[in-house]
C-alpha cells in the first residue's frame, strides 16, 4: 500500500465503478490522488525493485541451499513469493551464456592462436632444419659436378634459411607463412560416400553421375552427402582445419538451443523413471523440475567459469581445489534435489540418478552431433 492520499470521491478513477474501501473492489486499482510529486514516483520505483530484487534473493537462496525445495513448492500451490520456473530459467540462462561468451571468446581466441602460433613455430622450425641440413650435407659433400656458382648459390640458400630461422624463433606469427614456402599444404580427408570417391571436383562427380544410367546413380541422399562434400573441400581446401573449427564454433553458440531443446527430452527420461511415481504422475511435474534442476546448474556452471577466469588472471594454482567443489557440489545438488523432490530412498535415488545421468549424457552428445552435421552443412 502507498503512502500517498487517499480521494475523498468513491468512483474507481481506472473502471468509474464504486469503491467501499481504499481499492476498487472491480479492477483493484488504488484510489489515491493522481497528482504525486518526484519523491513518491521515485520512492515507488525503489520500493517496487527492492521487492523484485527480495524474490529474486529468496528464489536463488532456496534453488541452491535447498535443492529441489522450490519444485515441491510451486506443486503444493505456494508460489507468489518465488520466481516463476519459465521466467527463472530464461533469466539466468540468457545471462549464463551472456556471460560466457562476452568473458569467454576473446580468452578462447586468443588461447586458440596461442596454440596454433605455436604449432606452427615446431612445424616451421623442424622444416627449416631439416631443409639447412640437406643443404650442408650438400655443400660437405666432396661432389665436382656443383658449379662454384651453384655451391654460392647452396651457401646463399642457407643463410637465407637461417635467416628465417631466426625470424620463426623470435616471432610466431610468421612461422605458418615461412612454413608454407617449404612444406606441402595438408589435404583435407573428406569421406565420401557411394560413388562419390575418386573425384578431385564436384564437376567431374556430377559429369560422371548424369553419365550413368539411372540405376547405378547415387540416391537423392547420398548425392546431396557428397556434393556437399566437395563444397567443403573446395572452400577448406587452403586451410582444411578451419572446418574443424568453424563447426567447433557454431556448436559452442549452439548450446543455448541445445539446452532448450534437451528440456522436454530430459522431463521425459525422467517420467520413464518415476513412472510408478503416483505423486508425480503427470508429464508437466517433471518438466517443472527440469526447469528448477536447468536454472539451479546454470547458477553453479556460472559460479565455476567466473572462479575459472579468476584462477586464469591470478594464476593461483589452488583455486583448482575450489573448482573441484564447485563440481562436486553440483553433483550433489542434482542428487539431493531428485530425494527431496520425489521422495524415494537414499538407494533407489542413487541408481535412479546414475541412470538418469548416462541417458541425459547420451541425449547431449546425439543433440551436439546433430548441430555438428547441420553447422558442417551449412558451412
Amino acid at each position: 500500500m502507498s503512502h500517498l492520499k487517499e480521494r475523498k470521491e468513491k468512483d474507481c478513477l481506472n473502471c468509474g465503478a464504486k469503491v467501499l474501501g481504499r481499492y476498487c473492489q472491480n479492477c483493484g486499482q488504488e484510489n489515491i490522488e493522481p497528482k504525486e510529486s518526484f519523491i513518491h514516483l521515485l520512492g515507488h520505483l525503489v520500493s517496487h525493485e527492492f521487492h523484485f530484487d527480495s524474490k529474486i534473493f529468496s528464489t536463488a537462496k532456496h534453488l541452491l541451499l535447498t535443492p529441489g525445495f522450490l519444485t515441491k513448492e510451486y506443486m503444493a500451490g505456494r508460489r507468489v513469493s518465488y520466481l516463476d520456473p519459465i521466467r527463472m530459467y530464461i533469466f539466468l540462462s540468457a545471462f549464463f551464456f551472456l556471460v560466457v561468451f562476452s568473458f569467454g571468446n576473446e580468452q578462447n581466441k586468443q588461447i586458440t592462436l596461442n596454440h596454433y602460433s605455436s604449432q606452427a613455430k615446431k612445424e616451421a622450425l623442424a622444416t627449416l632444419k631439416e631443409l639447412k641440413s640437406d643443404l650442408l650435407d650438400s655443400l660437405n659433400e666432396e661432389d665436382d659436378s656443383l658449379s662454384p656458382i651453384q655451391k654460392h648459390s647452396l651457401k646463399e640458400r642457407a643463410e637465407k634459411l637461417d635467416q628465417y630461422e631466426q625470424i620463426v624463433s623470435k616471432d610466431s606469427v610468421n612461422a605458418d607463412s615461412i612454413l608454407k614456402l617449404f612444406a606441402e599444404k595438408e589435404k583435407p580427408n573428406v569421406i565420401f560416400m557411394g560413388n562419390g570417391k575418386g573425384y578431385k571436383t564436384l564437376e567431374e562427380y556430377d559429369s560422371a553421375q548424369n553419365a550413368l544410367p539411372q540405376s547405378k546413380k547415387d540416391n537423392f541422399i547420398v548425392r546431396s552427402f557428397n556434393r556437399k562434400g566437395f563444397e567443403m573441400v573446395g572452400k577448406f581446401r587452403d586451410n582444411p582445419k578451419e572446418i574443424i573449427e568453424h563447426i567447433k564454433e557454431e556448436v559452442i553458440h549452439s548450446f543455448s538451443e541445445i539446452f532448450f531443446l534437451s528440456l522436454p527430452l530430459f522431463a521425459f527420461i525422467l517420467q520413464l523413471l518415476y513412472l510408478r511415481n503416483r505423486k508425480n504422475f503427470y508429464y508437466v511435474n517433471h518438466f517443472i523440475y527440469t526447469l528448477h534442476l536447468y536454472s539451479g546448474t546454470f547458477f553453479i556452471y556460472l559460479v565455476f567459469f567466473l572462479t575459472d577466469r579468476l584462477k586464469v588472471a591470478l594464476g593461483w594454482p589452488w583455486i583448482n581445489y575450489v573448482l573441484a567443489l564447485i563440481m562436486l557440489y553440483w553433483i550433489y545438488f542434482s542428487y539431493k534435489s531428485l530425494r527431496t523432490y520425489y521422495g524415494q530412498k537414499r538407494g533407489k535415488t542413487i541408481v535412479k540418478f546414475l541412470i538418469l545421468s548416462f541417458f541425459s549424457s547420451l541425449m547431449f552428445v546425439l543433440l551436439i552431433g546433430l548441430f555438428s552435421i547441420i553447422s558442417a552443412y551449412k558451412a
